[in-house]
């Protein structure tokens, strides 16, 4: 999985002019295939500095957390049966600030530590990708599982 240093530097590889020629070519290509008016064209552009964190693994776990327990208590608020379930937001956060404080640390003890709570984190999330596949399951025919892999539902 190339991390954003490739991607950088791959960007940087690119002239002004090459990006250049591939805009006028793609915009040339939508002209001709009729899927865009040139007299409706707008374009104006805001750039705002910002600070920005590249995604980690335990961050990207938390965001997946917090997205399907929003959504499964969503579901829960319309219909209860269907999701019985309690979901420990608290914990999953506790766990992501541990990870993301000790993943540094030298100590063996302290290693031990933040990868058994990494694991706990990725093992809540996969339970609720369960939870999900199985409110899904009258619905869909086949199952995309981040946990499990492609399988039949």
């Amino acid at each position: 999985m190339p991390d954003f240093t490739f991607l950088d530097r791959a960007f940087k590889a690119i002239t002004a002019e090459t990006w250049k020629r591939v805009n006028e070519e793609l915009a040339r290509y939508a002209v001709k295939q009729c899927e865009v008016e040139v007299s409706q064209i707008r374009a104006d552009t805001t750039v705002i500095e910002t600070n920005i964190h590249y995604p980690t693994d335990s961050s990207l776990l938390w965001d997946s957390y917090r997205v399907l327990s929003r959504l499964l208590r969503a579901v829960r608020t319309e219909a209860p049966a269907l999701c019985p379930h309690r979901f420990h937001d608290t914990k999953a956060k506790k766990d992501l600030v541990y990870v993301h404080r000790y993943v540094r640390s030298k100590a063996k003890v302290r290693q031990r530590s933040w990868k058994r709570r990494f694991r706990r984190l990725h093992e809540r999330v996969c339970g609720l990708e369960r939870i999900a596949a199985s409110l899904l399951k009258p619905w869909r025919p086949v199952r995309i599982s981040y946990c499990g892999g492609l399988g039949p539902s």
